[in-house]
């Protein structure tokens, strides 16, 4: 979606909340106990009006990245503005959230600089 954050902002809130139905759906139920990630290339900002609030406030999920000091909640840097800002979103069951809060300060960090899991090597990164 290269037309910008405006004129696509009602097309990423149908999708946020078609995938918020979704995850209703599978484990509102249980009151969203258990281990679910939705993952997301979002493009979208937390802040202000976002299209996101649908996942974002969702009672189910929890963004990781705003456990990190706000100057490293940042997924995509744009050199044009010189910024860094959070697009790619790592939204983690509440409960895997609490659990892996264990995991120390750098979990939130890993999620994202993963990108893709080496299937080979569970666990590890592929670069």
């Amino acid at each position: 979606m290269v037309e910008g954050r405006d004129v696509t902002h009602a097309r990423r809130k149908e999708q946020a909340e078609r995938v918020a139905a979704i995850v209703n759906t599978c484990w509102k139920r249980g009151g969203y106990n258990g281990n679910f990630v939705v993952p997301g290339d979002l493009n979208d900002y937390p802040e202000g009006a976002t299209s996101l609030a649908p996942l974002l406030d969702h009672p189910g999920l929890s963004n990781v990245l705003t456990r990190l000091p706000a100057v490293e909640r940042w997924t995509h840097y744009h050199a044009g503005g010189n910024e860094y800002r959070q697009l790619d979103y790592p939204l983690w069951s509440k409960g895997l959230a609490q659990t892996k809060a264990r995991a120390g300060r750098d979990a939130p960090r890993a999620a994202v600089a993963c990108g893709t899991v080496n299937r080979r090597a569970p666990g590890r990164c592929r670069r």
